[in-house]
């Protein structure tokens, strides 16, 4: 079965061994690890004579990666004495048999097919539920990782924001002013009929006569008033 080590331990574990290991080196927040792991499994039973071993990358320090040429996860490591195998290309199960038989000269005992299919359909099935739950983990233990992913996200916005703001500006003037000249033009014919739907001379008529109305009769109060005084005046004077 597959055993599950760190760094430290799989340098000891690694050194001045002759026999064949194999290491799977993951990152419990990556989808394609979560893949890989049952297949690893499955290889670990149908090559019992192999020592089979697991490091996640939170475990192991960088150097020890780069010492066993890790540069990505998953990685899959075959050290066979002084030798050392990275199977390249796909890590389907059928794949890593045939570079387990190419490299150890070893045949599986049993074959594990069918557990192969439903690994890697519940993988698939379960791809968009591993990105939710690794999305924090990653921002946990790959804090570098977010920032430059952050960098780029905002280079893009860099470079691409100023073409995005030209074509917003260029439809602007091209759709949405016409139609702002569309409606001052339709404002100012608007304007211009008012002067014809009132008639403001006749208003400015009317309110003269009715001014001029108004002054005669002050006119004629004031001299109805004085009329009356002067016949009063003599009256006051007999009375006298």
């Amino acid at each position: 079965m597959c055993q599950v080590v760190n760094g430290h331990e799989l340098v000891k574990e690694l050194s001045g061994k002759e026999e064949c290991t194999a290491v799977l080196f993951y990152a419990s927040w990556c989808p394609f690890s979560q893949i890989t792991r049952p297949i690893f499994e499955d290889l670990s039973s149908m090559f019992p004579q192999i020592k089979h071993m697991a490091v996640e990358q939170t475990n192991v320090m960088p150097a020890v990666l780069s010492r066993y040429g890790v540069r990505s996860f998953p990685s899959i490591l075959l050290a066979c004495g002084p030798y050392a195998f990275w199977p390249v290309g796909s890590k389907d199960l059928d794949s890593l048999v045939n570079v387990y038989t190419a490299v150890t000269g070893q045949e599986p005992v049993a074959y594990l097919g069918p557990r192969k299919w439903s690994a890697a359909g519940a993988g698939s099935t379960h791809h968009a539920k591993l990105w939710k739950k690794t999305i924090n983990e990653a921002l946990k233990s790959e804090p570098y990782l977010a920032f430059s992913i952050l960098f780029i996200c905002l280079k893009m916005l860099v470079v691409f924001f100023p073409k995005i703001s030209a074509c917003i500006k260029g439809i602007w003037v091209q759709y949405f002013r016409n139609i702002n000249l569309g409606i001052l033009a339709k404002l100012t014919q608007l304007l211009q009929c008012v002067p014809h739907a009132v008639d403001l001379r006749k208003i400015w008529s009317k309110w003269r006569l009715m001014g001029g109305a108004m002054n005669n009769r002050v006119w004629a109060s004031s001299l109805a008033s004085m009329s009356f005084g002067e016949r009063s005046s003599p009256r006051a004077a007999v009375l006298d």
